[in-house]
């Protein structure tokens, strides 16, 4: 099965964004991870950044108005740096029992839908998958499988690009991933989708 056909398969199937998948608890330090991580990584000049990026989470994660508000205190530095405590329960989830690629895949996801995946939003999202354990070989596929999942949705592929996209199991899997973050800028079915989204995470060398 080549990378179109999983690609095609997908497309049409209903694709349940990860942070569905997590308990409330799951979801409230999903939220909390990545305000903490925003804060302890930069610094006041980059507050509006900041901002924006765990704006964007937020609507992602629909989150309640409370835990909306808890997670801006978070980012002003309102609480707690550790992180271990968000993490444990993360890890804990049953959805993320094979790994925490899938937060790392919509958090990307999340980034490009504004037609920016920046130096920083690499950092951010490095950081935080140090945080849950994945290790940057790991990021860097997953950034590959976005870019190349996106532009696979756009246009038919050749035979011989069809051969040279067979992946192994691991790739496959990393696919996956990248579909279910998608799935969370597109409303949870993917048609529609198009390559032109991929350009940021092509910019940026994935």
């Amino acid at each position: 099965q080549s990378d179109q056909e999983i690609v095609i398969g997908a497309l049409r199937e209903k694709i349940i964004p990860i942070h569905k998948e997590l308990s409330e608890a799951g979801q409230y330090s999903y939220a909390a991870l990545c305000a903490t991580v925003l804060y302890t990584l930069f610094d006041k000049p980059e507050s509006t950044f900041k901002e924006d990026a765990l704006s964007l989470i937020l609507v992602c994660l629909q989150q309640p108005h409370q835990v909306c508000e808890s997670s801006r205190a978070l980012l002003q530095g309102l609480g707690q740096d550790d992180v271990d405590p968000y993490v444990d329960v993360l890890l804990a989830e049953d959805a993320l029992k094979d790994g925490a690629e899938p937060i790392l895949s919509q958090l990307m996801a999340v980034a490009i839908s504004q037609g920016s995946y920046d130096a920083r939003m690499r950092v951010f999202v490095k950081h935080v998958a140090w945080k849950l354990r994945v290790n940057v070989e790991a990021v860097c596929d997953l950034e590959t499988c976005m870019a190349e999942t996106l532009a696979l949705s756009q246009y038919e592929m050749s035979e011989e690009e069809k051969l040279e996209k067979i992946k192994k199991a691991k790739r496959r899997k990393y696919k996956r991933y990248a579909l279910i973050g998608l799935a969370t800028i597109a409303g949870g079915t993917l048609i529609g989708v198009t390559g032109g989204l991929a350009a940021p995470l092509v910019a940026a060398g994935a």
